[in-house]
């Protein structure tokens, strides 16, 4: 005669009743930075291939790169106007479009 364990099942409510309380006491909320925009502070884009041969831009300003291969891309920036004066969360943004060739 076999005899069934009653851990096993006690074991797997008791697992699934503190997953359900971890997931919704210990749920992360993220708080983002009051930042403001650093205008003006990229100074050059460079995009090397994988021979670290450094490409240039297409007519309209973008960059063709071959997927699964190794490229490298490079952001250039000054703060200098900024004297020191940034803060957490401050941010900048330029557009860049990136082609992808395979």
């Amino acid at each position: 005669m076999v005899k069934k364990s009653k851990k096993k099942p006690l074991l797997i409510f008791f697992v699934s009743v503190l997953t359900f309380l971890s997931a919704l006491f210990f749920s992360t909320n993220v708080a983002y930075a009051d930042g403001k925009e650093l205008t003006g502070v990229v100074t050059d884009i460079s995009v090397l291939n994988m021979s670290d041969s450094k490409l240039e831009p297409n007519a309209d300003g973008t960059y063709q790169i071959i997927t699964n291969r190794t490229n490298q891309f490079f952001v250039q920036f000054d703060l200098k106007k900024y004297d020191g004066k940034l803060a957490n969360g401050n941010y900048s943004i330029r557009e860049q479009k990136l082609i992808s060739v395979q």
